[in-house]
């Protein structure tokens, strides 16, 4: 602006004609307002460096917890990391060496993925190879999933007995259970996915008070949580004063307080249900 008022100035102070205006951008700056250096450099040097640059950050990430299955985040970040090197050697001498080494080594991860990993499951990933026996639909009518044998028959005899005794449409699955609400179609009074999440300090008053509210009829404890530990104690005394009838029904146990679960009728089949077991 300075420059552009001089410039008018001198061309007045001349007696000629008024001088153009300039338009404040200085006479030596490239006209796509980029430094000869930045123009130098390829656009492939910058699209090599973004993806090396998100492979690296994304290799980082372990939230909440460490465990190999954050291999599946990171793996098709190496496919696009493998290639941005391969760009970045190219037009170099060392490109006639390095393009078959690094199509070798994506071959060999691409064949390792679909012989070792995909016919595994993240449970025993990182530690061994077990194939994954998900071959049983569950029967229920919100999800078509395969699961192993012994979740279809556990979720599916959960399901039904959570919405057969849940009245009100809430239910209570803790801790660590947040599939239990899509898969029953029930709500959560808490809104808690997973109990770790939550503040320790008042918890226990916090959950009863929402049953209380919600008018809640059954509930499911969740036997073997992947996260959080078992409930605190007093929680569960709560819930077995509130619900004293109870059903084992393989890592959960139902309670509910009313009429007994089907062929729990009498003591001594019921003492059969609380003990485990799907019937």
């Amino acid at each position: 602006a300075a420059r552009a008022e001089l410039a008018a100035a001198g061309g007045r102070s001349g007696g000629g004609e008024p001088a153009e205006p300039a338009t404040g951008t200085p006479v030596d700056a490239p006209a796509d307002g980029r430094s000869p250096s930045a123009r130098a450099r390829p656009p492939a040097l910058d699209a090599a460096y973004a993806a090396l640059a998100v492979l690296a950050l994304t290799s980082l990430v372990q939230f909440p917890f460490s465990a190999p299955v954050y291999f599946l985040y990171e793996a098709p970040l190496v496919v696009a990391g493998g290639l941005a090197a391969l760009t970045l050697a190219r037009g170099r001498r060392a490109s006639l060496r390095a393009e078959p080494v690094a199509a070798g080594l994506l071959a060999a991860y691409l064949v390792f993925a679909v012989l070792w990993i995909h016919p595994g499951f993240i449970y025993t990933m990182g530690v061994r190879f077990e194939r994954a026996d998900l071959t049983h639909a569950l029967p229920l009518e919100r999800a078509g999933l395969r699961a192993s044998a012994e979740d279809a028959r556990t979720y599916g005899r959960l399901v039904a007995e959570l919405t057969r005794r849940a009245e009100g449409g809430y239910t209570l699955a803790t801790p660590d259970a947040p599939e239990v609400y899509f898969l029953s179609g029930l709500r959560s009074p808490t809104g808690t996915t997973y109990e770790f999440f939550d503040a320790p300090e008042g918890r226990v008053g916090r959950v009863l008070e929402a049953l209380e509210r919600r008018g809640v009829t059954a509930v499911a404890l969740n036997r073997e949580p992947a996260f959080s530990g078992p409930p605190p104690a007093a929680l569960e005394a709560a819930l077995r004063e509130r619900f004293p009838d109870s059903l084992r029904v393989g890592r959960f146990t139902v309670r509910w307080a009313g009429p007994r679960a089907a062929g729990c009728e009498d003591d001594a089949a019921r003492a059969g249900c609380d003990a485990g077991g799907v019937r």
